[in-house]
C-alpha cells in the first residue's frame, strides 16, 4: 500500500514538473502607453487604432481611458501600426512597432493642435421692394 502513493506521488510530481514551464513561456505581446496634448496634459476619449498587415486579430480599436491610457493585450508577435485620432488634433501614426513573445512596448504618444478652421455658409436673399403700395 504505501509503495503506491509513493508511486502516485512521484507521478504527480513528474507531471507538476513538467508542466511548470509551460506556464511560463507566453506566445504573446503588449503594446500600451499614454496619449497627452503638447503641455502634457492627458487626453481621454481619443480613439486609438492598432493595425498590421497579415497578423491575424492585429486590426483593434480602443479609446484611452479618464488618464489617457489604452492597452492592446495578447498580440501575436510581428510588426504593428498605431494611429492615435481626436478631432480638433493632428493624426499621429506610429509604424514599424516590433512585438515579440511576453513583450511589453510602451508607446507614448503627443497630439499637437491641428488646423481648426470654420466655414459659415449664409444663403440668403434681400425681399423685393414693392415701390407701388404703401
Amino acid at each position: 500500500m504505501r509503495k503506491v502513493i509513493v508511486c502516485i506521488v512521484f507521478a504527480i510530481s513528474v507531471l507538476f514538473f513538467a508542466a511548470t514551464p509551460t506556464f511560463a513561456q507566453l506566445q504573446t505581446g503588449t503594446i500600451n502607453g499614454t496619449v497627452q496634448d503638447g503641455t502634457g496634459a492627458v487626453i481621454p476619449g481619443v480613439d486609438v487604432t492598432l493595425s498590421s498587415v497579415g497578423v491575424i486579430g492585429g486590426n483593434q480599436q480602443s479609446i484611452t481611458d479618464e488618464r489617457g491610457n489604452y492597452r492592446f493585450i495578447n498580440l501575436v508577435p510581428g510588426t504593428y501600426a498605431v494611429r492615435v485620432e481626436m478631432p480638433g488634433f493632428r493624426s499621429v501614426n506610429r509604424e514599424n512597432l516590433v512585438i515579440n513573445a511576453d513583450m511589453t512596448l510602451r508607446v507614448n504618444i503627443t497630439l499637437e493642435v491641428g488646423q481648426i478652421s470654420d466655414t459659415v455658409t449664409v444663403q440668403g436673399e434681400a425681399p423685393l421692394l414693392d415701390t407701388t403700395t404703401a
